[in-house]
């Protein structure tokens, strides 16, 4: 979703001295080479009373060597009988063999490094409804690449905050210098929503310290957060050295239109290794369990589904995004990881499968049971993954773009300070696009800009996040006038 801004073309003289027509995001050719079955499961998977074969909530992670491990859900999701399993791929992907049961144990996150060095995992949960402000979990390691972890005691410090209830991530944890970081979900004693939550440590993992809410939830009309508040999440440092978070907020569910933008996907950046981040922005698409992945160059990879299973791309600011690519389209948990293979090629996992809670029993949602409920399938897909030379498709008659306040230009901009704030800041490829108001129904020379900002006045723009401001006569590909 775009929120337009026009600029009328009888107004607009010619380009901003100096300024630079930029692309409006990166641009990736994602071809999918071929596409494995990982495991099927039938009624025969299990003899319990009530068992349907549905596979669910896959994450697969990667040890140094290029072994990949694929663990998953197979039952209907909190049903009956369901059970884990875990396998593995020696070659990329193509093949999947050695299912096992789950445990043996192996972190939620984790951050592996090659055999000689030592690798470490973490494990985060837990509930308790009279709240606690420290607890213990899971400390993994391992001095072979990952490929088997041993494991101790990790202790978590909230900082002073009372938590009922703190949730495990899968996202890779991320290192900067001798600080270890990973997100965790939590939900605070007294409020019903969650919040996503940074941890540190400086111990090697053996000790975890609350440094920041990434992100809590907002009812604020202009943000545009669902109502579950932020969740699921992972994080990653930047080439520029600020760090990304994307974080699911809603539950996308039952709707089965792939291109849903509400209960949306939010991000937020840190230039200061988390102790502080950006108000969170919707990227405009729905989704549940996003996991990002930092590519070769810099650039940014997303995964994330329900509905569906998709895979969207960022650059290496993580400001601008492309739009989503659709791996598969169908019922599934929405759950998907996507690793580099020693190969060069991408290994994407999805499960084509019915996913529904035992409430639905009856009388499931339309469009969410896959072969009428008698086999479900985990599925790999192998990617062949481009960066291509980016186009701007649509050229505007005048553009800014950068990290400068448009009033100290040469040209007449006025920060205007009063209006009606009525849609939300859409971080649509990554942009920042406000509302343009002439005054005069574009009769005048002077350029206005606002910003809907948290709360009900109107804030003042960010310049030094790099936002990006549209005076648009817009030309389409063809050179046809349009809007």
């Amino acid at each position: 979703m775009r929120l337009k801004l026009f600029w009328f073309s009888s107004v607009i003289a010619c380009p901003l001295a100096g300024m630079t027509h930029a692309a409006e995001g990166p641009a990736f050719q994602v071809t999918v080479q071929q596409t494995r079955n990982v495991y099927t499961a039938t009624p025969a998977s299990s003899s319990v009373s009530g068992f349907k074969p549905h596979i669910n909530f896959p994450y697969m992670k990667a040890r140094a060597d290029g072994t990949l491990e694929v663990n998953f859900a197979v039952g209907q999701t909190h049903g009956a009988g369901q059970f884990g399993l875990r396998g593995y791929s020696y070659d990329g992907g193509i093949t999947w063999s050695g299912f096992t049961t789950v445990p043996p144990s192996a972190p939620n996150s984790s951050i592996v490094k090659p055999a000689g060095q030592t690798s470490f995992g973490t494990s985060s949960a837990f509930t308790n409804a009279a709240g606690q402000t420290s607890w213990n979990n899971t400390r993994y390691f391992s001095s072979n690449g990952g490929a088997t972890w041993g494991f101790d005691t990790a202790n978590y410090n909230s900082n002073g905050v009372t938590y009922v209830s703190a949730y495990n991530n899968h996202g890779d944890i991320v290192q900067s210098g001798s600080t270890l970081f990973t997100t965790v979900y939590c939900q605070r004693q007294g409020v019903s929503t969650l919040e996503n939550v940074l941890f540190a440590s400086q111990n090697n993992g053996s000790s975890w310290v609350r440094r920041s809410t990434i992100a809590a939830y907002t009812p604020d009309p202009k943000v545009g957060m669902a109502s579950e508040g932020p969740s699921e999440s992972s994080v990653i440092k930047l080439n520029n050295g600020n760090m990304l978070s994307v974080f699911r907020t809603g539950q996308p569910f039952p709707s089965t239109d792939i291109k849903l933008t509400t209960q949306p996907l939010m991000w937020s950046m840190s230039a200061d290794e988390g102790y502080t981040w950006t108000t969170p922005k919707t990227l405009g698409v729905s989704g549940v369990y996003p996991l990002l992945r930092k590519m070769d160059d810099g650039a940014v990879a997303l995964t994330f589904g329900r509905y569906g299973a998709k895979v969207m791309f960022a650059d290496e600011s993580g400001l601008r995004w492309t739009q989503p690519t659709v791996i598969y389209n169908g019922p599934g948990s929405g759950h998907t990881e996507m690793r580099k293979a020693n190969n060069g090629s991408y290994v994407f996992v999805y499960d084509q499968s019915s996913f529904y809670p035992p409430s639905w029993n009856a009388s499931p949602p339309s469009g969410y049971v896959y072969n009428n409920d008698q086999s479900a399938n985990l599925k790999a897909a192998i990617l062949n993954i481009t960066r291509q030379t980016p186009t701007d498709d649509y050229k505007w008659a005048v553009e800014y773009h950068g990290d400068v306040a448009p009033n100290t230009l040469p040209q007449a901009w006025t920060a205007a300070q009063s209006g009606t704030a009525n849609s939300y800041l859409w971080a649509d490829q990554g942009q920042d696009y406000i509302r343009i108001d002439t005054g005069t129904s574009g009769l005048s020379n002077t350029k206005h800009y606002t910003l809907p900002a948290a709360g009900t006045a109107w804030g003042t723009m960010q310049f030094s996040e790099g936002v990006v401001i549209d005076i648009r006569s817009r030309v389409g590909p063809t050179g046809a006038a349009g809007v």
